[in-house]
């Protein structure tokens, strides 16, 4: 069945334990898995599935395991900006499963670095920061849905779209110097151009302490506890929302 559930329970601080989530109907249940059986299935491939939400909104949602960025999600996206251009007049990027992105395949980085394939790497890095900046620069508007783990990679999706719409239980973060790596799909460029934003309102300002807080909350590699936190926390901006 193409009608996918999302989370089954949800932590309450209240009697600190699971409960079980009310499940009413979704109005736009989203598929996790690739099925043609869906009749709003506009192309995809085992990583996520296009689909025609209706009155010109289009939904790319992801259904691989953790929803890793590999080469097959860079590949995904660059076909899905070139058809909503075409046919749509806005993008949503959501997933029906239990997170929203665990971030970039390590264990692929891992192999290309034992086997000496560093040219690979550099190619998809590439491939990656172009086709987030296509999507932060497409000629329509795009929301992304994180929830549940949104890290590294991930984070750094949901951050080049127009809008972010948060659930309450997103744990977000550009997690990657927690591992040795930086983060290399546009985040620290993002949160760069926000911090600065505000010292380029007034002439003379030094944007470092602007730049400060961005910087520590890169290199702390730290998480939020919620969507909220996330916006509080300055990883993502003001204008987005929790839901």
């Amino acid at each position: 069945d193409w009608r996918g559930s999302g989370p089954a329970t949800a932590y309450n601080a209240a009697d600190r334990a699971e409960r079980v989530l009310p499940r009413p109907p979704h109005r736009q249940p989203l598929p996790l898995q690739p099925l043609v059986a869906d009749p709003r299935t506009v192309c995809g491939s085992e990583v996520g599935t296009l689909i025609d939400l209706g009155g010109g909104a289009a939904c790319l949602a992801l259904h691989v395991k953790m929803n890793t960025i590999d080469q097959r999600m860079v590949d995904l996206l660059n076909q899905t900006l070139e058809l909503v251009a075409g046919g749509f007049a806005g993008l949503v990027i959501a997933s029906d499963g239990p997170l929203f992105s665990a971030g970039a395949d390590l264990k692929r980085f891992l192999a290309d670095i034992r086997a000496g394939r560093f040219q690979e790497i550099d190619r998809f890095i590439a491939g990656l920061q172009a086709a987030f900046g296509a999507l932060a620069r497409a000629p329509f508007p795009s929301v992304a849905c994180p929830h549940g783990l949104t890290l590294g990679g991930g984070c750094e999706f949901s951050l080049h779209t127009t809008r972010q719409l948060l659930a309450g239980e997103t744990y977000a973060g550009l997690v990657e110097p927690a591992v040795g790596l930086l983060p290399a799909g546009g985040g620290t460029t993002s949160l760069a151009l926000r911090a600065y934003a505000p010292a380029q309102r007034v002439p003379g300002v030094d944007p470092l302490p602007f730049l400060r807080q961005a910087f520590q909350l890169i290199c702390s590699s730290r998480r939020s506890g919620s969507g909220l936190e996330a916006i509080e926390m300055g990883l993502y901006p003001e204008s987005a929302s929790v839901t």
